[in-house]
């Protein structure tokens, strides 16, 4: 490495800040928790969150150059919500009654059970049958005097009776008026082809005592999981029910229509651009933009910049990046801009090299000769003698026969490599003169 580059890294090294760009996990807030697809949030008493219109505000946490942030966070609680609280009341009735003396332990959870027709006695649930309840005036009717049974709702009396018979052998369609009362009606509208006309009759009213036909039923487990589920948990019970709520994929810095939003954290003081008019100041931020996927629902995207602004006031607190700077136009360039900010470095020095111009190449012919080089012995070269050894006493001829053959065959292979070794070595000695 020259003495050039070894710069350039050094001051690239230099302009490393403690917040790089890159992915980051935020930590989700305290209850939170998940296994597969299915996630909770316990509403703890100890945990920090707010509830209101089906969904859990909370912090998340954000490391950013060391420091940790609060990133703020929103969990929609799923559509079956009020089946959970139904399984956890179902097992705890004796928080949801009123002992001789004492207060329910759960007020807003209880009323809003009560409001569905749900209550317990300490020990058992009971779902409420809704009837007709009657305090003063009451009556029971008939459609007709023939009629055998009695109703408490005079629509109900001349439906039940007047339903498939026919006015003057023509087919009948009950109304009935709304007072009831002494003198109740039933309303027939008769019709043929061609003509409909109208015609009442008189139905048979009975004034009875006051009276109420709610009834109750013991429920189980399961009937009152099936009848809360679909009820959206109300404001106030997720802080009294400490229970595991299933939520759905959290909303990360959520704006006001519940839409991921970029958090800008500021990461030190603005400081003056020499040379700018009007005067500006440029401050070092992270911004966080949420980059959840199916797997990572946490993920978001350090993007480390420096923003411009019209004003010196910092940036105290991790804020939302408005369209526009609070006292005028705000643009943003990435860091690090090396050379914008070091003009003087010599990495961003420019080089003057002018104008080169060619210099002809003269074409030479030469001419050379190979001279063999003599001296180093004979030019054609004999088999040597036998080699006799004796081996327990007998003579045993070694002729060299074998290796002189093959000496012989690979002499001109040699001969020829040599000659073009010369050339190629001949022809760069030429090229460099």
């Amino acid at each position: 490495m020259d003495h050039r580059s070894g710069l350039i890294a050094a001051v690239l090294l230099s302009c490393v800040g403690s917040a790089s760009a890159g992915y980051a996990q935020l930590s989700p807030p305290a209850g939170y928790s998940a296994v597969a697809d299915l996630q909770s949030f316990k509403s703890a008493k100890s945990s920090t969150f707010t509830y209101s219109a089906g969904r859990f505000a909370a912090s998340a946490g954000l490391n950013v150059g060391g420091r940790v942030v609060a990133f703020p966070v929103s969990m929609q609680m799923a559509a079956n919500a009020g089946q959970y609280a139904a399984r956890f009341a179902f097992g705890n009735p004796l928080l949801f009654a009123a002992a001789a003396g004492a207060t329910i332990a759960m007020p807003l959870a209880a009323e809003w059970l009560r409001s569905k027709g749900l209550t317990s006695d300490g020990q058992r649930w009971f779902e409420t049958l809704n009837g007709i309840e009657c305090a003063t005036n009451c009556y029971r009717y008939k459609g007709d005097p023939s009629q055998a049974e009695w109703s408490y709702d005079i629509h109900s009396a001349c439906t039940s009776y007047w339903t498939g018979k026919k006015w003057m052998n023509l087919p009948v369609a009950i109304g009935t008026n709304s007072s009831g009362g002494a003198s109740p009606v039933c309303h027939l509208i008769v019709g043929n082809p061609g003509n409909t006309w109208s015609q009442y009759a008189a139905a048979v009213a009975q004034s009875i005592p006051p009276y109420n036909t709610t009834t109750t039923r013991e429920i189980t487990k399961t009937d009152m999981e099936n009848k809360m589920a679909p009820y959206p948990v109300p404001v106030g019970v997720p802080q009294e029910l400490e229970i595991d709520w299933p939520v759905q994929d959290p909303v990360l810095n959520p704006s006001g229509e519940g839409q991921p939003e970029t958090l800008r954290v500021p990461m030190g003081e603005p400081q003056a651009v020499p040379g700018s008019d009007p005067q500006k100041w440029s401050q070092p931020v992270v911004d966080a933009v949420p980059s959840p996927t199916a797997t990572e629902r946490w993920r978001v995207d350090l993007q480390p910049k420096d923003i411009l602004k019209t004003s010196p006031d910092a940036l105290a607190a991790p804020v939302t990046p408005p369209a526009l700077d609070p006292v005028g136009q705000e643009t943003e360039k990435t860091t690090p801009d090396l050379c914008e900010k070091n003009p003087g470095i010599l990495a961003c020095q420019k080089s003057e090299l002018g104008e080169l111009e060619p210099d002809p190449v003269v074409n030479e012919n030469k001419t050379f000769t190979i001279t063999p080089d003599m001296g180093w012995g004979p030019a054609n070269g004999g088999c040597p003698a036998a080699r006799t050894i004796y081996v327990q006493g007998f003579a045993v001829p070694m002729p060299f026969d074998l290796v002189c053959s093959f000496a012989s065959g690979l002499r001109p292979v040699v001969l020829a490599l040599a000659w073009l070794g010369a050339a190629f070595a001949f022809i760069g000695v030429a090229r460099k003169s």
